[in-house]
Order: C-alpha cells, then structure tokens, then sequence
C-alpha cells in the first residue's frame, strides 16, 4: 500500500499424483434348475489425475476521509482426467444350445475442465454522522464447464461390430448481481437499514453425442443430443 492506494495479489495451485485404480466384477445368474446360465466377468483399470489453481487482485483506492473504492479480480481453474480399459468376458449357456463365450475390450476416456472469473467493485460513504453509511457492490462471476467423453467397445468376434460413443458436455453460467444499502441511525439505539438488490443470471448448456455407425465413422446422435 502506498499513500491512498492498496494492490494485492495471490496465486495458489494444487495437483494429484496420478493414481491407478484396478478393478473386477465376477456375476453369475441362473435359473432355478440351472439350465440356463449366464456369466459376466470384467477386469481392467483407469487412470486418474487432476489439478487447478486460482489467482487473484486486489484495489482499494481512499477517494477521501469519507469515500472508499476497492475492486477484485479472480481466476480459476480446475481440471481432471480419468481413462480406462476394461476386458470383458460373457458367457452364456442354454439347455439344448451349445455354450457360447463373447470377448470384448472396452476403452473410455473422461476429461472435465472448469474456468471461472469473479469481479467486483464496490463504493463506501461515510457521514458526518456516526454510523450513517452508503454502500454500493456489483459483481459478476462468470463460469465454463465442459465435460468431454468417449468410450468404444471392440470385439474378437465378427459377429459382433465394435461399438462407440463420443460426447461433449459445455455450459456456462453467468451471474450479475448490483446492491445498494444505507444506513441512517436515529439514535443510539434507533438506526433505519434499506436498500436494494437485482440479480440477473444467465445459463446455457449444450450436449452433443456423436455415435460410431458400421463403416467406422462418428455419426450425430439426434437422441442424445
């Protein structure tokens, strides 16, 4: 701080040793005299990592002994990423039909990503009057979220085409919020509080999914999207 004017600013950050997680599902159902049986077993692992940060300023300006400014700036940021492969084995048998056994292996793939920025300003007045007050804020904060993923399904069997999804998730949301207050004490013990709000928010979110079609291309999926 110098003279009339104060600046500040701070940056923090954080980040997570990527972790493997390893799993595995063994499910068998059957009917009462075991004549038809079914089993699904899986096995596979996904890796995980993730990581933000945020940063920031801030102002405060001494108009004079009884106005103040001050103003904010913020940013953030956050992340994470997982992908996994799973090995699928199905079995299946009937009575009267020879038992049959589907292999497939199975890759997905999710990333997320959130930005944000916050502002602010904010007036004070004072009075000659002890506790009398006017205060005046507006702030904005605005956000983007998207999410992304893919997953695709392969088979050793030829019967069986390779399946896929893709998809992607966007959103933003933006808030505006502007606030007047005054204080006007009577006495020591009878003070008058008013003021007034107004919020305005807007919010957009859009889904797109595209689907893989037998000749090895990403067609849009107008049921998903």
């Amino acid at each position: 701080k110098k003279g009339n004017l104060g600046v500040s600013a701070f940056f923090s950050g954080n980040a997570q040793l990527n972790s493997r997680t390893v799993n595995s599902l063994n499910k068998e159902t059957f009917n009462v005299d075991r004549t038809n049986i079914s089993q699904l077993f899986q096995t596979g692992n996904s890796d995980f990592k993730r990581g933000g940060y945020q940063s920031g300023l801030n102002f405060n300006w001494t108009l004079s002994k009884k106005d103040e400014l001050s103003a904010s700036l913020g940013l953030n940021h956050f992340g994470n990423d997982n992908q996994g492969l799973t090995a699928i084995t199905q079995s299946q048998q009937d009575a009267g039909n020879a038992p049959f056994t589907i292999l497939s292996n199975r890759n997905s793939l999710n990333h997320f990503s959130s930005n944000s920025t916050d502002y602010s300003l904010a007036y004070k007045r004072t009075f000659n009057k002890e506790d009398q007050e006017l205060d005046i804020l507006y702030t904005e904060s605005a956000s983007n979220n998207k999410v992304n993923f893919s997953q695709q399904q392969d088979y050793s069997m030829e019967a069986f085409p390779t399946s896929g999804l893709i998809s992607s998730n966007s959103g933003k949301n933006v808030e505006k919020n502007l606030s007047l207050d005054y204080t006007y004490p009577f006495n020591k013990k009878t003070s008058l509080e008013t003021g007034v709000k107004t919020i305005f928010e807007t919010l957009n979110s859009h889904t797109l999914s595209d689907t893989l079609a037998g000749n090895g291309s990403y067609l849009p999926n107008a049921n998903q999207t």
